[in-house]
Formats: C-alpha cells, sequence, structure tokens
C-alpha cells in the first residue's frame, strides 16, 4: 500500500472518530456548558442555551437568585432567561421571579429596555444553603 493511502485512511480514520466523540458529547453536560454555553437542565439531562427564551422552554430554577452572579446589566434578555429561567410574572418591562421553585415571593426583579437588562434586584443572593 502507498503511503498516500496510508495518510488518507489514516486520516478517514481520525475524521470518523472526531465525528463520533463530538456528537457524543452533545447531550452531555460539559459539552453544554463549554461549547454551547448552555445550562444542564439535571431533571431532564439535557442542554438548555439561550434559544431558549425565543422558544419559551427556559424552564424554572429552584432558586433564581442563585445565578445573579452570572448576569450583568447589558445582558441580553435571552441570557437572563437562560440563567434564571421563565419567569413567574411579567409587567411591561418588569420581570419577576420567585425566591425559590417553592416560594410566592419574589426574588428576582429585572428590567428591560429594548431586550437589554437595565436593572437587576436579587433578594436573598448570595444564595446559601441555610435560606428557604
Amino acid at each position: 500500500m502507498k503511503i498516500r493511502t496510508k495518510i488518507f485512511l489514516g486520516l478517514v480514520v481520525i475524521t470518523c472518530l472526531g465525528t463520533v466523540f463530538v456528537s457524543s458529547q452533545k447531550t452531555s453536560k460539559p459539552f453544554c456548558e463549554i461549547y454551547q454555553d448552555g445550562v444542564w437542565a439535571t431533571n431532564g439531562s439535557y442542554c438548555i442555551t439561550n434559544l431558549c427564551y425565543y422558544e419559551g422552554d427556559c424552564g424554572v430554577r429552584a432558586f433564581p437568585a442563585a445565578y445573579c452572579d452570572q448576569l450583568q446589566i447589558g445582558d441580553h434578555i435571552g441570557e437572563v432567561y437562560l440563567r434564571l429561567g421563565m419567569p413567574s410574572d411579567i409587567n411591561h418591562d418588569q420581570h419577576l421571579w420567585p425566591a425559590s421553585k417553592a416560594s410566592s415571593e419574589i426574588g428576582v426583579r429585572a428590567e428591560f429596555k429594548n431586550d437589554m437588562l437595565i436593572a437587576l434586584e436579587c433578594r436573598g443572593y448570595p444564595y446559601t444553603e441555610n435560606q428557604g
């Protein structure tokens, strides 16, 4: 077998193995968080990306305020929804999240202008395990 043929076959094998590896990583937590800049949904083992805002399926976080440190003024509304989940209430440009999944008390208040975060209030942040 000629050297060119061996090199070609080697490249084909490496490409196939790489494709299988990357495909298998699409459903993993590291691939989700590192390569898709997403949030891993532990209850369903799937990746939530910032497209969830447009699709209306960002899920519900157990303690939304625990993710406030991942946000900053100027973030797009899609990034805020990705981190905090779906709000419990929307009043014009003000979006509200509960203190916890089991609470009716407001824990996070975000205000948007032209889909950009202009104000963020996180009660109970930083989150600790002792908070109810």
